[in-house]
């Protein structure tokens, strides 16, 4: 079987929906051998920065010797970053080799009549290579949410991790602020650490009270004192942060190499998490920590593509992901222009309201993706708020109508959804 055998038969038999459940998951990690009971995971959910914090998790364990697998999504530009050994996408040919081994537990699950989700069938495919690679230790990203989601079935946890709560596919998480955390919380486990990034006093209370119930071991990280892990100094620079934080009686420094005020936050709970890590004997040293921070890459949030004009990238894809994106901006009262595309399922208007206080004129797209807004009707919720807004065919004609427009000296900003980064990124490279 060739790669592109594997890829097509890996879609003839799931279906592409979001089908919130972990039975159908259960079942193929249980016909593929169970490699979730055997490898030890640090398991992350959140609104925003689980894929950051894995990054960071990665660069600093592999620098300290480590093999880390992690699966991620979604992927920019190629199916096979969603499952990372040691920071590099899967081999095709290893990616070939899982297929093989998970192609009749998909097949015996469609006679059942309840097929796998494609999401489903990647988080077993992931679960087979780093059986495969052996690998030291597992980093997952939750796909949606966290109770239902299909990572959460993973056995073997060593350490939970829950960035921080916004609104987000409501539709499925709930409503509220408090809903949606309860949801995330349901990746917890009795007696395994959490390491938590939320500021939000209610919430803390919630999470609270999840942990006194589990006997969960509960750790902190951000600005205020009380934290475990603490925030000190933070200071900006043109490639990104330099970190001074404290732990326990210890203060250690620390370079971020992420642009994006969002990454501070991150860090932090990266950090936290690391040092909560080498207590149950991953060895890190302090020096392991800081080379592997400042080695961290994580393409599509917030990096800068190009140099007159500046043009960025970042799948800011909802409302408090948006608002992040634009801080730099709004600090400096300063006004770009943006290339949009949107999920219809995400709460447009507040991305826009956001997006609009920095927008001097934006094109609209459509996401590569049937859940995608139509270009058209992006435009129009941005007239709506009084930003000029021109509906493109595509990101090559968006960025084509821009670059007639603006000089050496502004900056386009890309954003809104991570599926429309990969043709952006290779519009402007031909351009």
């Amino acid at each position: 079987m060739t790669f592109t055998q594997a890829r097509d038969r890996l879609r003839r038999h799931t279906v592409r929906a979001v089908r919130p459940g972990i039975f159908r998951t259960k079942k193929l990690l249980a016909w593929v051998g169970s490699p979730d009971k055997i490898f030890p995971a640090v398991h992350i959910t959140g609104s925003n920065g689980k894929g950051s914090v894995a990054a960071m998790l990665s660069s600093v364990f592999c620098q300290a010797g480590y093999r880390i697998g992690s699966f991620t999504s979604p992927h920019l530009h190629d199916e096979r970053e969603r499952i990372m050994l040691d920071g590099r996408k899967v081999s095709a040919l290893v990616f070939t080799r899982a297929v093989a081994c998970l192609l009749p537990a998909l097949k015996r699950l469609e006679k059942e009549g309840n097929p796998a989700t494609i999401f489903e069938a990647w988080t077993v495919l992931a679960a087979i290579v780093f059986q495969m690679k052996q690998v030291d230790l597992v980093i997952l990203e939750v796909g949606l949410g966290g109770r239902l989601d299909a990572t959460t079935v993973w056995q073997y946890k060593i350490l939970t991790i829950l960035t921080n709560v916004h609104l987000e596919h409501t539709e499925y998480l709930g409503k509220t602020h408090a809903a949606i955390c309860k949801e995330k919380l349901g990746i917890t486990r009795t007696q395994i650490p959490l390491v938590s990034g939320v500021q939000d006093s209610d919430l803390r209370k919630i999470i609270c009270r999840t942990a006194h119930r589990k006997k969960i071991p509960l750790f902190y990280s951000g600005h205020s004192s009380q934290n475990t892990l603490r925030i000190m100094r933070c200071r900006t620079g043109v490639s990104g942060f330099l970190l001074t934080i404290g732990y326990q009686k210890k203060i250690f420094k620390i370079k971020i190499p992420l642009s994006g005020i969002f990454q501070v936050e991150n860090a932090a709970v990266a950090c936290l998490a690391i040092k909560i890590l080498t207590c149950t004997g991953y060895l890190v040293s302090d020096q392991d920590l800081a080379k592997g921070m400042s080695r961290v890459v994580w393409p599509g949030r917030m990096e800068k593509i190009h140099t007159a004009p500046a043009v960025f990238l970042d799948g800011s894809h909802n409302p408090a992901a948006a608002a992040a994106a634009i801080h730099g901006w709004m600090a400096a009262k300063r006004k770009i222009y943006l290339v949009v595309g949107i999920m219809q399922d995400k709460a447009v208007r507040n991305m826009v309201r956001s997006y609009a206080k920095v927008a001097r004129k934006v094109w609209t797209v459509t996401p590569p993706d049937e859940r995608g807004m139509s270009a058209r009707a992006l435009a129009t919720v941005f007239q709506e708020y009084d930003v000029p807004a021109v509906a493109a065919g595509s990101l090559r004609q968006a960025l084509g109508l821009a670059w007639q427009e603006i000089s050496r000296q502004d900056t386009i900003l890309i954003t809104g959804s991570l599926y429309i980064l990969h043709k952006a990124r290779q519009a402007v490279q031909a351009m």
